[in-house]
């Protein structure tokens, strides 16, 4: 991304770390958790790890979250065969992790006193393994006041 923003003239630094080392002590501009990631996750280390990216967000600064919804059809198959279940989350042995669904609106309350630029919840399409197929998700660009 660096290099690309260097072509144009930009000067930006990024970085790709862990959500498990990310620290609080950071400020940025912007904060991206795309694709699922907190998905992967049981529900209680979800939230706790959207509140310290949001610790990491300077006043002024962006967040931009994506995340899977308990509407999402593999989602709601799997967790009625789970063995191992909590609300909204249970255990996968095929992947041999947690996988969490989020609710209506439950990302963009976790955001209620930031400035909500766009929040989402919506069925996309998914070409990117095996035949396509929808995935409900639910996201969020909010700005830190």
């Amino acid at each position: 991304m660096s290099k690309n923003a260097a072509s144009i003239g930009l000067n930006i630094e990024t970085e790709v770390i862990s959500v498990f080392d990310y620290y609080d002590n950071n400020k940025y501009d912007l904060v991206l958790s795309t694709g699922g990631a907190l998905n992967f996750l049981d529900k209680a280390a979800s939230i706790q790890v959207i509140q310290r990216l949001k610790n990491n967000v300077q006043d002024g600064g962006y967040m931009y979250v994506t995340v899977f919804t308990i509407h999402d059809n593999a989602f709601s198959r799997q967790y009625e065969l789970a063995e191992i279940k909590n609300e909204d989350t249970y255990y996968s042995d095929k992947i041999g992790t947690w996988v969490t669904g989020f609710k209506d609106n439950e990302l963009r309350m976790m955001f209620k006193h930031w400035e909500i630029i766009k929040y989402f919840e919506e069925n996309i399409i998914d070409d990117g393994h095996g035949e396509p197929h929808y995935h409900h998700t639910a996201g969020i660009l909010a700005r830190k006041i």
